[in-house]
């Protein structure tokens, strides 16, 4: 059993349908399954676990032990859900289709602490800049373009830091379009180190033309950001082009000289429609200088309608579903006097059609319908299918890959 990764949108879970035997030979099927949980890494103890029917009704309620784990003779085809909270968030993950032998994994994030302020000192100030930013990971923090000492204090939280108690730090001057004009990168900077002195401005950038054929009504909006091998830093770009007049194409600037491969994100949307249905394609590969995308050929077709009704437990409902995704992933939101609840699910591509959230006790999610919502199916280059992805039985590609998506927010 590998960890499953990140895949899109923050969705970290373990899901699968797929046939059986009956362990029984009579009644509803059951099967061994074993769930652990962690969080930051940690096995987790005393973790809520609650396991469903095929129909969503709520079987039982249990606890994972001291070494993170819970083992249960579930529903096959079932589901199996727990919950983590952390900073005014409950994070709500469900794993369905469960089969007889499956050893799942649930991994939650744990609360961010500031591990150091190290002070940031940049080169001489730049001509033209809007504002200069400082990344590090996911932390960051800016200057006005005007300042005139280029020197800020960064605090670093944990979730910033490289495995080796080492940091990243990528600073991008941008003008007023936020278009980066100049950067300046330092790698593998000892959390110690209180003082990180970036070397000189870089202004050499490689161009990459984009070009959309058979594009719906609607617009493109084409993204990319350069990554370095750990992902530790990323410098974005993107532009926008309206395919009601023209198809016209995009450029986008990335830096040219540290040989890192391009995460590229292209959405084609129809912002007129309710629903907001978008098509999207992201991935990564080599820089090259022009890429020309077909939308009958490189993306999915949009879906046609999607509805989410009722509170706490909503039903989803899809027409237009592509037959030959890998994944469905759905998420709700709620928020509920400045607490947030995010429930994320995700589902083999047969499940499209109609499918309500599965029960859970009283108390878990609040009441009232969720403000936000999102269905989507995923094609990714990487999987065989939704077994594998159930399983974490694949391997996350280091080099290109690329995944395709359709989606709605009703």
């Amino acid at each position: 059993m590998r960890r499953i990764g990140s895949l899109m949108v923050g969705f970290a879970v373990l899901l699968g349908v797929s046939g059986c035997e009956s362990k029984d030979g009579g009644g509803e099927k059951t099967g061994a399954v074993t769930l652990s949980v962690f969080v930051g890494g940690v096995p987790a103890a005393d973790v809520a676990v609650y396991l469903q029917a095929p129909d969503g009704s709520l079987r039982a309620e249990l606890a994972t032990d001291s070494s993170g784990l819970v083992a249960a003779d579930a529903p096959i085809n079932g589901m199996i859900t727990t919950t983590h909270d952390i900073e005014g968030y409950r994070f709500i993950r469900t794993i369905a289709g469960l089969q007889d032998g499956d050893e799942l994994e649930v991994r939650f994030a744990a609360a961010s602490a500031v591990v150091g302020t190290p002070v940031i000192v940049m080169g001489s100030a730049l001509n033209g800049v809007e504002e200069y930013v400082v990344d590090a990971g996911s932390c960051g923090a800016y200057l006005p373009g005007d300042e005139p000492v280029l020197t800020l204090a960064l605090d670093l939280y944990s979730t910033c830091v490289n495995t080796a108690s080492t940091y990243d730090v990528l600073v991008t001057a941008v003008d007023a379009n936020f278009e980066a004009i100049a950067y300046a990168v330092l790698e593998d900077v000892p959390l110690a180190t209180t003082t990180a002195f970036m070397p000189a401005w870089n202004t050499i950038f490689a161009s990459q033309t984009i070009t959309l054929d058979n594009g719906p009504t609607g617009y493109f909006d084409a993204g990319g950001s350069l990554i370095e091998e750990g992902g530790s830093f990323q410098l974005y770009d993107n532009a926008y082009i309206d395919v009601d007049r023209g198809h016209a194409g995009v450029t986008l600037n990335m830096p040219s000289n540290f040989g890192y491969a391009l995460n590229s994100t292209y959405f084609v949307y129809d912002d007129t429609a309710e629903f907001f249905p978008a098509s999207f394609r992201y991935g990564r590969a080599a820089i090259e200088e022009s890429v020309a995308l077909d939308f009958t050929t490189d993306f999915y077709p949009f879906i046609e309608s999607a509805t989410f009704d009722g509170a706490v437990r909503p039903e989803v409902t899809v027409v237009g579903a592509p037959a030959d995704a890998d994944y469905v992933a759905i998420r709700a939101n709620w928020e509920d006097n400045g607490d947030y609840t995010l429930w994320n699910v995700l589902l083999p591509p047969d499940a499209a059609g109609s499918l309500r959230f599965p029960e859970l006790p009283d108390g878990v999610v609040p009441p009232g319908s969720p403000y936000h919502q999102q269905f989507g199916f995923y094609d990714a280059s990487y999987l065989d299918g939704y077994d594998e992805l159930r399983t974490g039985d694949y391997a996350f590609p280091e080099d290109d890959y690329a995944v395709r998506a359709t989606i709605v927010q009703p």
